[in-house]
């Protein structure tokens, strides 16, 4: 089975950048062979040379969700099983996708 993928989406925007130019060594192009999509929202994104789209998670909101949580139960205020928090994130579509 030698079929491409038709999307890529990478766990950090850092790695993303080093997917992009490896497909491009290949001769792969993109958007139109493969998507590509990074995650973090870093500015060297938007300096290669198709910026890169990616998803941008409020981390300054995660941590400090973490941390209560974390007091929660250090201070044993909550006693209770794990729980999901969901936290919005922004798609950012630029020019790999």
């Amino acid at each position: 089975m030698n079929e491409r993928p038709t999307a890529i989406f990478c766990n950090s925007d850092y790695l993303a950048i080093g997917v992009f130019h490896g497909l491009i060594r290949g001769g792969i192009r993109i958007p139109q062979d493969v998507a590509l999509v990074g995650e973090g929202g870093i500015e060297a994104g938007e300096y290669i040379s198709q910026p890169l789209s990616t998803i941008k998670c409020p981390v300054d909101e995660l941590c400090r969700i973490a941390v209560s949580m974390l007091h929660e139960r250090i201070e044993s205020l909550v006693d209770c099983p794990p729980r999901h928090v969901m936290v919005p994130t922004v798609f950012v579509p630029r020019k790999t996708t």
